[in-house]
C-alpha cells in the first residue's frame, strides 16, 4: 500500500483547506522525510487525516465528528488516494454540523482513475477498504501508524518495562488470535478428512462378476441409446417431412385454385391464339393481305365511283334527249349552245375513265385469284403429307395421365418400403422394451435385496439411537474437546506465567533483583542524612575559600597591624592574627573532591529511589500475578471438575496427561463424527435405494405401457400395410393398362413409349405437332373462303 496524496479541510488546528502531494518533490526526492513542527502545528492531525479518510476513525478519539472538526467551523473532509497493486483508489470521509448538531459522516470509495464508485456507507467502505488493504483500522494502526505517546514511553522505560509497552504498541494478542483460528480450521479439516476416510472405507467395491456384468449392461444400454438417438433423428426428420409436406400440400392447394383459375384463362387466350399458332405460314401473306384489302376497298370506291357515274351518265343521256327535243322547239344562242356542248364532252371523259378503272380492277381481281389458288395448293399438298397429325386434334394420347399414375405408383412403392421398414422397427423397439422390462424387474429385485441389507446395518448401527440422539452425543462430545482446550489452555497460561516465558525473544533481558522495599527505604534515609553532613562540610569549605580569599588580598595590609594600634578596619587594639598567623591550606582542591563525594551520594540516592520504585512495580506485579495464578487455578479445577477429570488430572502442572486427554477426546470425537457420518450416509443410501426402486416401478410401468402400445401399433401397421399394398396393385393395374392405350396411339404418330421422366418432353412435342397441323388446317380454311369470295366478285364484275 502506498499513499500518493491527501487532502483536507477544517481537521483539529490546520483550519481551512490544505492538500499535500506524496508523488512532487520533495517527497518524490527522499525515500524517508520527516513532519517536524511544535506542539499543536498538527503532526498528528496529517495522520488523523489518513485513519478518517480510510476508515472514519482516529487512534485518538472513540467519536472522531466531535473532536477532531475545527472549532466554530461546520463542514470538514479527508480525502486520501491510495494504490494497492497497480490499482488506485480515493477515499473520503465528510461531515458536517447543522444547529450545533453534527449529522452522520458520509463515506465513500471510489476506483480512480474513472471514479468507479466501489462504495458508499462508512460501514461498506470500512469492509472494502479492508479486503483491498488487508488491514482492519486496529491492524493498520498496529502496523502503519504507531501512537507517539506509547512509542516515546518505550524508548524512555527501564529494559524491564520494554517488552510491555511493545507488546501494547503491536498487540500481540493478534497472533494468538490467528494461531487460534488456523488451529481450529486445521482441527476442522483434519476432522472432514477423517470422515471423508471412513466414508471411503465404508463404501464396498462391487465384485469382478458385477462389474462385468454392469459393464456389459452399459454396452447394451449404450447401443439402445444409440439406436433411439438414431431413431429420434429419423423421427425428427420424418417430422419434418411431414411438416414439409403439409406446407406443401397447402401450397400445393392454393397453386390448384390459382391453376383453375389460370387454366380458365388461358382456355380463353388459346381459344384467341389457337388460329394465329394453327397458322403461323399466313404471317408470311400479312403484307399481301393488307395489300388486298387496300385493293377491294379501293375497288368498292371504284365501284361506287362507277355506279354514280353511270347514273349520272344515264341523267346527261336524257338530258341531252331533252336538249335535242328543245333545240326544235327553242333557238338557244349560240354561247350556250357552245357552253352545254363542252359540259357533256367533259362527262364523257369522265365515263371513259370510270370504265378504264373498272378494267383495272377485275384484272387485279384475276391476279389474286390466281396467287390465292397457288398457296392453296401448297397448303393442301403439305396437309396430305401430314395426314397422320391430324389424329392429335381429336385424340390426343393420354401421357398427362400416364404420368400422375406413374408419380402415383412411385409413391405407393415409397410409402410401402416406409411402411415395412417402419413396422421391422416397431417389432425390434417392442422386442427390446421386453428386453429392457426384464431387466428392470431384475434390477428392482437387486434394490429391494441391497434395501433389506442396508436397513438391517441401519438398525444394527443404531442400537435404539435415533440420529437425533446421535447429533445431541456428537454436539456434547465437541463441547467437552472445547472445555478440554479451555483447559489445556489455562494450564498452558498457568505454566507461563510460573516460568516467566517472555513473547519476544529479541528483548530477552536478565532478570531483575527481588529487592526489599523496607531496607532500600532505610539506606536510602541513612544515604539522604549523609547528604546532609556532606552538603554542611561543603558549605564549610566555600566558607574557607573565602576566608583564604580574603587573607591572601589583605596580605599586603598585614605591615599596618601594630600591637596598641588600631586596626585600620575594625578599630581593636590587639592583633591576634598577627600573632598567630591561620595556616593556608588547598580548600579549593577540598571543594572539588566534596563535591565529587555527594554527587556520588545523590546517585546513589537516586539509585536507590528507583530500587525503591522498582520493589513497589515488582510487589505489585507479583500481587496481580499471584490473583492471576489463583484465579487460573480456580477456573482450571472448576472446569476439571465439570469434566470429571480431577482424578485423572490432579494438578494443573500436568499439560502432558491435559494434552493427552485432549487428543483422547478430539479422538473420540472424530469417531463419532465419523459414525453418525457413516450413519447418514446408510440413511442417504436407503433413501437413493427408495428412489431407485420408485423410480424403477415408474420405468417398468412405461415399459409396460410402451410394450402394450407397440403391440396395438404392429396391428394397426399391418392393416394399413394390407390397405397399401391393395392400393399398390390397383395403381400398377391402371399403370399398364394406360401404358398400353398411350403406346398404340404413339405408333400410329410414329412416337416411342417415353422413359420415366420424360414424358413433359414428349406432351411438348407433340403439342407442336397438334398446333403446326392445326395451323396449316386453320389457313387452308381461310384461303379457301377467301377464294371462293374473290371468285363470287370476279364473276359479278
Amino acid at each position: 500500500m502506498k499513499i500518493l496524496n491527501i487532502h483536507f479541510k477544517n481537521i483539529n488546528s490546520l483550519e481551512g483547506e490544505h492538500r499535500v502531494d506524496f508523488e512532487q518533490a520533495p517527497f518524490t526526492d527522499t525515500g524517508v522525510f520527516a513532519i517536524t513542527g511544535p506542539n499543536g502545528a498538527g503532526k498528528s492531525s496529517l495522520l488523523d487525516v489518513i485513519t478518517l479518510g480510510l476508515y472514519g476513525e482516529t487512534f485518538r478519539f472513540d467519536r472522531p465528528a466531535q473532536h477532531v472538526l475545527t472549532r466554530h467551523t461546520d463542514a470538514g473532509f479527508a480525502v486520501i488516494e491510495f494504490s494497492v497493486g497497480g490499482s488506485q483508489y480515493q477515499s473520503s470521509w465528510h461531515v458536517q454540523r447543522e444547529n450545533g448538531q453534527f449529522l452522520p459522516p458520509v463515506m465513500q470509495l471510489k476506483l480512480m482513475p474513472d471514479a468507479t464508485l466501489l462504495a458508499d456507507s462508512p460501514a461498506q467502505v470500512c469492509a472494502k477498504t479492508t479486503d483491498i488493504t488487508g488491514m482492519n483500522f486496529r491492524n493498520f494502526t498496529r502496523s502503519i501508524l504507531l501512537a507517539q505517546g506509547d512509542f516515546a514511553a518505550f524508548l524512555s522505560a527501564l529494559d524491564s518495562e520494554r517488552m510491555d509497552i511493545l507488546e501494547k504498541i503491536i498487540s500481540t494478542d493478534i497472533y494468538a488470535d490467528y494461531k487460534r483460528d488456523i488451529a481450529t480450521k486445521a482441527d476442522q479439516a483434519q476432522q472432514e478428512l477423517q470422515r471423508l476416510q471412513h466414508e471411503l472405507a465404508g463404501i464396498t467395491l462391487l465384485p469382478p462378476e458385477t462389474q462385468e456384468a454392469y459393464a456389459h449392461d452399459l454396452i447394451d444400454f449404450n447401443e439402445h441409446w444409440a439406436e433411439l438417438k438414431d431413431e429420434h433423428a429419423e423421427l425428427q426428420q420424418q417430422q419434418a417431412l411431414l411438416m414439409d409436406a403439409n406446407a406443401l400440400k397447402r401450397q400445393a392447394n392454393e397453386q390448384e385454385q390459382l391453376l383453375s383459375l389460370t387454366q380458365t384463362q388461358l382456355e380463353q387466350i388459346q381459344q384467341q391464339l389457337g388460329q394465329i399458332h394453327a397458322s403461323p405460314d399466313v404471317l408470311s401473306f400479312k403484307d399481301d393481305l393488307e395489300r388486298q384489302h387496300d385493293k377491294t376497298h379501293q375497288l368498292h370506291q371504284s365501284k361506287a365511283q362507277l355506279e354514280a357515274m353511270r347514273q349520272e351518265l344515264q341523267q346527261l343521256q336524257q338530258q341531252l334527249g331533252d336538249h335535242a327535243s328543245t333545240a326544235v322547239t327553242s333557238k338557244l344562242s349560240f354561247a350556250e349552245q357552245q357552253q352545254q356542248l363542252a359540259e357533256l364532252q367533259q362527262q364523257s371523259q369522265q365515263l371513259s375513265a370510270a370504265s378504264q378503272s373498272e378494267s383495272l380492277y377485275v384484272l387485279n381481281l384475276a391476279e389474286q385469284i390466281s396467287s390465292q389458288q397457288t398457296a392453296l395448293s401448297e397448303l393442301s399438298g403439305w396437309l396430305d403429307a401430314h395426314t397422320a397429325d391430324a389424329v392429335l386434334l381429336t385424340d390426343f394420347p393420354e401421357i398427362g395421365p400416364l404420368k400422375k399414375l406413374r408419380a402415383d405408383l412411385a409413391e405407393c412403392l415409397g410409402k410401402h418400403k416406409a411402411f415395412t421398414k417402419q413396422s421391422q422397427k416397431t417389432t425390434t423397439t417392442a422386442n427390446n422394451n421386453s428386453s429392457a422390462l426384464n431387466a428392470e424387474i431384475q434390477q428392482h429385485k437387486t434394490y429391494q435385496d441391497k434395501l433389506a441389507a442396508y436397513q438391517a446395518a441401519l438398525e444394527e448401527m443404531a442400537k435404539g439411537y435415533s440420529v437425533d440422539d446421535l447429533d445431541g452425543l456428537k454436539l456434547e462430545q465437541q463441547e467437552r474437546v472445547k472445555d478440554f482446550q479451555s483447559l489445556y489452555k489455562i494450564a498452558l497460561r498457568y505454566q507461563q506465567l510460573t516460568e516467566n516465558k517472555r513473547f519476544f525473544g529479541l528483548f530477552k533481558t536478565q532478570e531483575p533483583a527481588d529487592y526489599d522495599a523496607d531496607e532500600l527505604s532505610a539506606e536510602l534515609e541513612k544515604i539522604r542524612l549523609e547528604i546532609k553532613r556532606e552538603e554542611n562540610i561543603k558549605r564549610v569549605l566555600e566558607e574557607a575559600i573565602v576566608r583564604e580569599g580574603l587573607m591572601k588580598k589583605m596580605a599586603a595590609d598585614k605591615v599596618h597591624l601594630v600591637d596598641g594600634r588600631p586596626c585600620p578596619l575594625c578599630g581593636a587594639l590587639q592583633h591576634p592574627y598577627v600573632k598567630y598567623p591561620p595556616a593556608l591550606t588547598n580548600s579549593k582542591q577540598a571543594l572539588i573532591d566534596q563535591k565529587a563525594k555527594l554527587r556520588l551520594l545523590l546517585e546513589k540516592a537516586a539509585t536507590t529511589g528507583r530500587k525503591i520504585t522498582e520493589a513497589g512495580t515488582q510487589a505489585e506485579k507479583r500481587q496481580a500475578k499471584q490473583q492471576l495464578l489463583q484465579k487460573l487455578r480456580g477456573d482450571w479445577l472448576t472446569l476439571c471438575n465439570r469434566l470429571n477429570a480431577v482424578s485423572e488430572i490432579p494438578d494443573i502442572t500436568q499439560l502432558s496427561a491435559m494434552k493427552q486427554r485432549l487428543s483422547q477426546e478430539t479422538a473420540a470425537t472424530g469417531e463419532l463424527a465419523n459414525f453418525v457420518a457413516r450413519y447418514r450416509s446408510k440413511q442417504q443410501g436407503i433413501a437413493k435405494l427408495n428412489a431407485l426402486i420408485s423410480k424403477s416401478l415408474a420405468k417398468q410401468a412405461q415399459l409396460q405401457s410402451q410394450t402394450e402400445q407397440l403391440g396395438v401399433n404392429v396391428l394397426g401397421l399391418s392393416a394399413e400395410q394390407q390397405a397399401l399394398q391393395d392400393a399398390l396393385t390397383q395403381c400398377q393395374q391402371q399403370e399398364q393398362a394406360l401404358a398400353t392405350t398411350v403406346l398404340e396411339q404413339l405408333t400410329r404418330l410414329g412416337e416411342k413409349m417415353p422413359a420415366k421422366g420424360q414424358e413433359d418432353a414428349l406432351i411438348d412435342r407433340l403439342n407442336a405437332r397438334r398446333q403446326e397441323y392445326h395451323g396449316y388446317a386453320f389457313k387452308h380454311k381461310n384461303l379457301s373462303e377467301e377464294l371462293a369470295a374473290l371468285t363470287a366478285k370476279h364473276t359479278a364484275s
